[in-house]
């Protein structure tokens, strides 16, 4: 259904009869818009309680293996170009798959199509670059002893972005709790979480991650390891 939609980016390649139509559409922008258009189609569908069982199922089957298309159209950018659109793209691929899997699974007993540990791999290989990009994060905050050059403190909307991961990760460790490593990234998000809502009190914030920090306790002691210590609201 792309050919017919004019992609973000794809002006830059000029008129179509001078540039590679498939270049064109396959640019980091283009696979980023797609990421996020895939996904509202997901939601949508996820949401329509008139559409039957097996159409459920039949869009299901085709969004995945259309995000195992745009992933791999993803794996091709190696450049240091728009590193943050790559990043975010698969971040919503990742989402995208996990509500597809949740349709499709109503319809077949494994939607990893014959291997039981298919969804697994997929997950670990996510959180293994998800526990890379948190080291970085973490060590880039560390560098700053001031709070004016601290990077939380102009980005108070980090907040909900913040809170998703913790639901991400939350959601992969409940589909399979033999992968401890979602809950490690969970705890070892929690001080960066509370420190910016410290730079930023709201009451709504709160209320969302004191939710979701007794849900990662519960997670910690159902899997045999120490729970997060309360939460404490300073800036550390």
């Amino acid at each position: 259904m792309w050919f017919k939609i004019f992609l973000p980016g794809e002006k830059l390649f000029g008129p179509p009869q001078m540039r590679d139509d498939l270049s064109a559409k396959h640019s980091v922008w283009s696979l980023y818009w797609k990421c996020h258009m895939l996904y509202a189609g997901c939601l949508s569908v996820h949401h329509d309680e008139s559409i039957s069982q097996y159409d459920r199922g039949q869009f299901a089957v085709q969004a995945w293996l259309e995000s195992e298309r745009i992933e791999r159209m993803l794996d091709v950018h190696t450049c240091d170009i728009e590193k943050a659109s790559l990043y975010f793209g698969r971040q919503v691929l990742f989402d995208t798959k996990n509500i597809a899997s949740s349709q499709y699974s109503r319809c077949v007993p494994h939607p990893s199509i014959g291997d039981p540990h298919f969804h697994r791999d997929k997950a670990m290989t996510w959180l293994r670059h998800q526990a890379n990009v948190m080291q970085q994060f973490l060590a880039i905050l560390s560098r700053f002893t001031d709070l004016k050059e601290n990077t939380l403190a102009t980005r108070p909307y980090f907040t909900f972005w913040f809170h998703d991961q913790l639901y991400r990760y939350l959601d992969i460790w409940e589909r399979d709790p033999t992968l401890h490593l979602a809950l490690d990234l969970c705890i070892q998000l929690l001080p960066t979480v509370e420190c910016i809502m410290s730079l930023f009190p709201s009451n709504y914030p709160r209320q969302k991650y004191e939710v979701v920090h007794l849900r990662l306790v519960n997670a910690c002691i159902r899997a045999g390891i120490p729970p997060p210590p309360p939460p404490r609201y300073t800036i550390a």
